[in-house]
């Protein structure tokens, strides 16, 4: 990183701190030297400061203990006017100190209650966006979306300039995250605001050693697979995701995220992972029976029980999924820097799935397939 805009020290204000993007964004800022002031709730008789230091110390602790002087935690909640900060002195500091804002503060549960969804991810936006216009020395916002965004508008190559097509959604979350999109463009437009867009694909762990703090969506139906719960599923086995690990997310959207410049970029791995191959894969390292598979619009739903309706109903959509997310602008950005992406092959996912069986989340049993 050898640019200015990557090298300049600078005053960050960074919500959802606890999250598995933002925890692992913050480890990057405090690593490169910038001064943070970290948004998160005390939870589970835990406080906001605790929260935040024990996922730095789970992504990489020893790293982190020197640069920690530049940490600020706010207990603070986005969906309230001021992030519910009633210390006019924070308040002031943070006001008047920050340079920078990475909005990654979501709710990212697709079966949460709608209103829950709603609140978190659109109101929630729009009191970052609200708070932002107090910030005296702000001169970007960073607005963490999702490449979900292109809804039920299956089968087409949804760009960085595509949004509004008409589409449907799959599920609330991907509903309200698109209604804080056109919530960040419109304060774009009004207020003369520089904001940039993230759209990642779907994050898994670590390049290096598989490591995540969250196993939401794709683990979970190879976790029903590994547990024998189907013997037949639907699933498209010609349809394709796009995997990203989390160190590579968060580097990217680090080094876009430092560019002054308004634009929408697809956080996305260059290839995307054959339903097929994930699948056998997954068979082979856990050992199961992989269950029999077809297209959705194929298969017999009566065969299932109303347990397993209600568990696989969420992953559906997704394991015949045809939508390709094209990344030409990002990439052409990111070559500047000579990032590279470390291949969603093999050796990477056997990283990810030996640390699902390492922690007990999907367990290897002591035969393959």
């Amino acid at each position: 990183m050898t640019t200015e805009e990557t090298s300049k020290k600078r005053t960050i204000l960074l919500t959802g701190a606890t999250g598995l993007l933002g925890s692992y964004l913050l480890k990057i800022l405090l690593e490169k030297g910038h001064k943070v002031y970290a948004l998160s709730r005390c939870r589970k008789n835990k406080t906001a400061h605790e929260r935040v230091n024990d996922l730095l110390d789970f992504w990489d602790g020893d790293a982190n203990l020197i640069h920690r002087k530049n940490l600020i935690v706010i207990d603070g909640d986005i969906t309230l006017h001021n992030f519910g900060v009633s210390q006019k002195d924070i308040l002031h500091l943070v006001k008047s100190e920050t340079e920078v804002i990475f909005h990654c503060a979501a709710l990212t549960a697709f079966k949460a209650q709608s209103q829950l969804l709603r609140e978190i991810n659109v109101l929630g936006t729009k009191n970052v966006l609200d708070f932002a216009l107090s910030c005296k020395m702000l001169g970007k916002i960073n607005h963490i979306s999702t490449a979900f965004v292109v809804g039920d508008k299956n089968g087409i190559n949804f760009t960085e300039e595509m949004r509004g097509l008409g589409q449907g959604f799959y599920n609330d979350y991907e509903r309200t995250k698109y209604e804080a999109e056109i919530i960040v463009e419109n304060y774009k437009q009004r207020n003369d605001l520089q904001v940039s867009i993230f759209r990642p694909g779907l994050i898994i762990g670590e390049s290096t050693d598989g490591k995540t703090n969250n196993f939401n969506f794709f683990y979970e139906p190879h976790r029903f697979f590994s547990q024998g719960l189907y013997e037949d599923f639907p699933m498209n086995l010609e349809c394709s995701l796009n995997l990203i690990n989390i160190d590579t997310a968060a580097k990217a959207i680090f080094l876009l995220g430092n560019r002054d410049e308004s634009k929408t970029y697809h956080i996305v791995s260059p290839e995307d992972t054959s339903n097929h191959f994930f699948a056998k894969l997954s068979s082979n390292f856990f050992g199961f029976k992989i269950p029999k598979f077809s297209p959705v619009e194929k298969f017999d739903f009566s065969k299932w029980t109303s347990t397993q309706k209600l568990l696989a109903e969420q992953f559906i959509p997704y394991c015949n999924y045809k939508n390709k997310f094209i990344s030409s602008y990002t990439q052409s950005i990111l070559n500047e820097y000579k990032f590279e992406y470390p291949k969603i092959d093999k050796a990477n996912l056997i990283r990810t799935f030996e640390y699902c069986d390492e922690i007990g989340f999907i367990k290897k049993k002591p035969y393959t397939i």
